[in-house]
């Protein structure tokens, strides 16, 4: 899976992306982001997802591709 433009922290894990995050700035990296309202933010994505909040960007790429 591509992580886009995201680099690794100074601990070498990937940085999370905030909750307030919108899907208009994620699709610019992540195209699974395209059928979501560009104004819907990540934590209300993963709530309507049923992930937990501190779910990985991979968690919600996987379920907005089996959605």
């Amino acid at each position: 899976m591509a992580l886009g433009e995201h680099s690794r922290t100074e601990k070498g894990t990937f940085r999370r992306e905030r909750g307030d995050s919108t899907a208009g700035t994620l699709r610019e990296d992540y195209p699974e982001f395209n059928n979501v309202r560009s104004d819907a933010q990540l934590r209300n994505i993963k709530k309507n997802l049923g992930l937990p909040p501190d779910a990985p960007i991979n968690a919600v790429r996987k379920a907005l591709r089996n959605k």
